[in-house]
């Protein structure tokens, strides 16, 4: 609460009390602490505190001070605050003094009060000040410096330390061992007559006033006060209604014998079917591989494809080869799904053999996906749909449907509240309801209704993760299953029976089959025949020889010299070969006879092992172009000596074959067919393989386009349920706050003695007790609640009251006019704060706004409608002026009830001064012993008998106080303060003569 709002509610309007004390006066600084706590109460009205350490002479700017409210003690700029309060008529600058002081601190305290009040005069023009000098003194104690109680201040009293027994016919005075009470006893007397006291509309200090003048002009006056305040608790709203929290009385009973399924059940019906989350079957297997008709023809057009890689198969391995194949097969698929999310272009031409990072191709697909998903974000629920939610659960709880609002178990009676929301204090905040609907646990026992809800929004997101990480992990074993092929068993027997195969097959159709005359070459010359495979083998020894040196050397200076050397060497020595091949070949024929050929063997196997050593140094090279190299010599190689057998053997004599002529038939038709066999074999393993793969593509690109699916409606459902489930927690604790208090808080409970007290150390003449129905005075009050309250439907009608006070009150702060009011609605708001925000009270929006607010009390009034109908004295004027209906607890004596109590503050009798206080001997009929005073009385709860009424005094109405604006406590208050006629200073039995008598000016110096 602001000062502002303390002032304005709790003061005597436009009046201002400012005290001021010195540091070293020990007790007036516990007077202070004492005080404060009575305005923290709420039965005092706000008071300005200023403790001075040395004299101030003069004030040029607004000063500190401690304001002791209803909030506490806080420090504050005196005039800033009061300038924002606006409307000071009347301003009291008072002097406390109850310590011994010395005299250079009451001197600073006679200076500093004089120079308060000038700032206030230049900053006040049309208020009137009042300069108060009070001193308070232990009985027997000496009083301050005359000059402390000077001329120039308009009142001057002395606090009287007694206190009066509850007839007034003795008085006990207090000692220096008695501090304690002294400190109560000198609060009571300071709020009393500067009139702090709530119920206080006038201040006895200004009726003083006229006569504080004594005959040097510093007359003053003795001050007596008592106080009894009586806690009359809240009216018991919630047993009148029903239970415990405030629902109405039940008309009859459900058995339910285990209220935990009630509550789930319950919840089932109320949770949007329109949010459960379905998941979709995943693809299994290629369901097209059993149809033999739709096998066949891919099976045909692989074999065709098949024979044309196999080159590739005969120089890498069947299982390289196919899982190349493999990987080539499913780019069209995985390529296809990524066109369609717009990752590659779909018009880009693709080929088999084109490179895919399929972890990275996988990985843009979900982040694509995701990206997507974040533009097409959706807001939470429509407005009607959570109205339709929360009536539900309002009228299981008003009695509109079923159960009803008590439910029977085994053997108990349990309230339907319990089975619809959570535990809630009156006390605990939104943040920590909001949190644990947030948080709950799925083990947690007797789950309530919202909180079975909140669990089955958990358990939907749970789900949906459960189906995005089943989704991504299928996304993300793709590429390992692509790579990771099944292992082609025999792999070398296939590679070798593929590459004998594709040999035989050649060599049986071009050396036995009818076919043989073409690749015989007969009708060439034996000479031009003989150049075709010696000069080959010739270059191929000097490539060999070039390519072992050029990698053995390991300059590049040297490689050039290389290969300026055997670019020139190679074609001369080819050239001078073939020049004389004639010569060479007659020499051969004459050394060796017609029928040897050693030389050509010896040649071939040269060049076949100077061929083999280059290409071994050429695959094992780093340099990629000496691996082509090697793998062009394989492959030229292997069709030279499939080429060179073709047409040796078909040679009408083939050399080291003797007697094949005659078996050619014989051969092919053995041969031919075996070949083909094995051929067939090998192509058609790879041919089966191939189709695997196209039905392990198909399979690939349903499971992307399953997965991507199942991922997108996963993270759709992850993010709008969780944002669902976080709006709902808002409303969840709404409902809570709502159904357990739909009249605001729950004060059944009244005060405690010892809450209201200051540590129970309180003097006589400020008493606290308070009311304690016995079973007749709750009936009687429940009777009369029923009558006013109850009645069906009536939790919704609350519900609406909070959401048309809030839509109000915020359209009035945005601008905007009464037709536009409807555009605020909290169930319609969109913000989506986070559980981490929501849980730590961060969460920015409408929905949150009136959370925080219902649970801060700022709806307190509109909820308490129904119940604020009632008149407060009414509904407790029959129960409080019958004694067996009421118990007083906390009294400092016992009385029969309230009246009796409350009269303890009174004196029935014409009240004197005190005998001891003085020094002068008076008379019996001396009216300057006779006390004047002022009572405050409740009579609008408890009247004032013409037995109890006071004798010669003032009375006033004493309103019923609310300690707290949100308790439904009051307070009857019962005050009476009492005054002297004015004395000298010499006439008390402490006075002490100054040292040295200030004037008039020098006082107020």
């Amino acid at each position: 609460m602001s000062d502002k709002a303390d002032f304005a509610s709790s003061t005597t309007v436009g009046r201002v009390t400012l005290v001021v004390s010195h540091a070293n006066d020990e007790t007036a600084n516990r007077v202070s602490a004492y005080l404060a706590n009575l305005a923290e109460l709420g039965l005092t009205r706000v008071v300005y505190w200023l403790v001075v350490d040395s004299a101030l002479t003069s004030i040029t700017s607004d000063f500190s001070v401690n304001a002791l409210s209803g909030d506490g003690t806080t420090r504050v700029q005196l005039f800033q605050v009061l300038s924002e309060v606006g409307g000071v008529k009347a301003v009291d600058v008072v002097g406390l003094n109850v310590d011994d002081l010395e005299d250079e601190s009451l001197n600073a305290l006679a200076v500093t009060i004089p120079a308060v009040r000038k700032v206030f005069e230049k900053w006040l023009r049309d208020a009137r000040l009042s300069d108060i000098r009070l001193c308070a003194r232990a009985f027997g104690e000496s009083l301050p410096d005359k000059k402390y109680f000077s001329p120039m201040s308009t009142s001057r009293a002395i606090l009287m330390p007694l206190d009066p027994s509850h007839d007034y016919t003795v008085f006990r005075p207090f000692g220096k061992t008695e501090s304690e009470s002294m400190v109560g006893h000198v609060a009571v007397e300071l709020a009393s007559l500067l009139g702090c006291w709530s119920i206080q509309q006038e201040v006895p200090s200004d009726s003083m006033r006229a006569m504080s003048r004594g005959s040097d002009g510093t007359g003053i006056n003795l001050v007596l006060s008592s106080l009894r305040s009586l806690a009359v608790p809240a009216p018991p709203v919630s047993e009148a209604l029903g239970n415990s929290t405030q629902l109405p009385v039940p008309n009859s009973f459900t058995a339910v014998p285990r209220p935990e399924r009630l509550s789930a059940s319950l919840a089932e019906k109320i949770y949007p079917k329109e949010l459960i989350f379905v998941q979709r079957e995943c693809p299994d297997g290629p369901s097209e591989f059993v149809k033999i008709n739709s096998f066949a023809p891919k099976f045909l057009r692989q074999f065709v494809l098949a024979i044309g890689s196999l080159p590739r198969v005969i120089r890498q391995g069947i299982q390289r080869e196919m899982d190349e194949l493999a990987i080539s097969a499913v780019q069209d698929s995985i390529g296809g799904a990524a066109s369609s999310l717009g990752l590659v272009s779909p018009r880009f031409a693709r080929k088999g053999a084109d490179h895919v990072d399929f972890d990275a191709l996988i990985e843009g697909m979900i982040e694509k996906s995701s990206a997507d998903l974040a533009q097409n974000y959706r807001f939470g629920m429509p407005a009607a749909e959570w109205r339709q939610m929360s009536r539900s659960v309002l009228g299981l709880a008003d009695g509109e449907g079923e159960p009803t609002s008590r439910l029977l178990t085994d053997d108990t009676v349990i309230t339907a509240v319990d089975a619809l929301v959570p535990p809630c204090e009156s006390s605990i905040g939104a943040k920590e309801i909001v949190k644990n609907l947030l948080e709950i646990t799925a083990d947690a026992p007797d789950k309530s209704v919202v909180e079975c809800i909140s669990q089955r929004f958990l358990k939907e997101i749970k789900f949906a993760t459960w189906a995005v990480t089943a989704a991504l992990q299928k996304l993300r074993d793709l590429p390992s299953a692509i790579r990771a092929r099944p292992e082609i068993k025999g792999d070398e027997i296939i590679r070798v029976a593929a590459i004998v195969g594709a040999s035989l097959v050649v060599i049986s159709l071009g050396a036995f089959s009818p076919l043989r005359p073409l690749f015989a070459f007969e009708w060439l010359p034996t000479t031009i025949r003989d150049v075709s495979w010696a000069i080959p083998a010739a270059l191929g020894a000097l490539l060999s020889i070039w390519v072992l040196i050029h990698i053995a050397v390991k300059t590049d200076r040297t490689r050039r010299v290389v290969d300026v050397v055997s670019s020139l060497v190679i074609p001369l020595t080819l050239l001078s070969l073939l020049v004389q091949f004639s010569d060479i070949r007659n020499w051969a024929i004459r050394n060796g006879g017609s029928s040897n050929y050693r030389y050509a063997i010896f040649l071939f196997l040269v060049c076949f092992v100077l061929a083999l050593s280059a290409i071994r140094q050429a695959l094992k090279s780093p340099v990629p172009k000496h691996k082509v190299f090697g793998r062009a010599a394989v492959l030229i190689g292997s069709i030279y000596i499939v080429v060179a057998a073709v047409i040796g053997l078909a040679q009408n004599e083939p050399p080291l074959v003797g007697g094949l002529p005659d078996l050619r038939s014989e051969i092919f038709i053995v041969l031919f067919p075996s070949a083909l066999i094995s051929f067939g074999i090998s192509v058609s393993r790879i041919a089966i393989a191939r189709v695997r793969e196209i039905y392990r593509a198909q399979l690939v690109g349903r499971l992307i386009e399953w997965g991507i699916g199942e991922v997108k409606a996963g993270r759709d459902a992850e993010i709008r349920l969780e944002v669902l489930r976080v709006q709902w927690a808002a409303l969840g604790a709404v409902l809570t706050r709502t159904i357990r208090f739909p009249l605001g808080r729950d004060l059944t409970s009244a005060i405690e003695h010892d809450e209201v007290a200051t540590k129970g150390n309180d003097p006589l003449k400020l008493d606290f007790a308070r009311i304690d129905l016995t079973n007749r005075g709750r009936g009687g009050l429940e009777a009369r609640l029923r009558q006013s309250v109850i009645r069906q439907g009536w939790l919704n009608q609350q519900f609406a009251e909070v959401f048309r006070s809030f839509s109000k009150t915020a359209a009035f702060d945005r601008g905007l006019t009464e037709e536009e009011n409807s555009q605020i609605d909290p169930l319609s708001c969109t913000s989506t704060p986070t559980a981490e925000e929501a849980g730590g009270g961060l969460a920015k929006g409408d929905r949150w706004s009136l959370v925080e607010e219902l649970f801060a009390g700022s709806f307190e009034d509109v909820l308490r409608q129904p119940a604020d109908q009632i008149r407060f004295d009414a509904l407790y004027e029959s129960v409080l002026v019958d004694p067996k209906s009421i118990h007083i607890v906390g009294a400092a004596r016992e009385s029969l009830g309230a009246a009796s109590f409350l009269s303890q503050s009174v004196s029935r009798g014409r009240l004197t001064v005190p005998v001891g206080f003085l020094n002068l001997l008076v008379t019996g009929a001396d009216p300057r012993v006779e006390m004047k005073r002022i009572v405050w009385w409740p009579s609008s709860l408890v009247e004032l008998t013409n037995e109890l009424r006071p004798e010669d005094s003032e009375l006033r109405d004493s309103d019923l106080v609310k300690p707290w604006k949100e308790f439904g406590t009051r307070l009857a208050v019962s005050l009476q303060v009492s005054w002297s006629e004015p004395f000298a200073y010499e006439d008390f039995v402490a006075a002490q003569t100054a040292r040295s008598v200030a004037t008039p000016d020098s006082s107020d110096a």
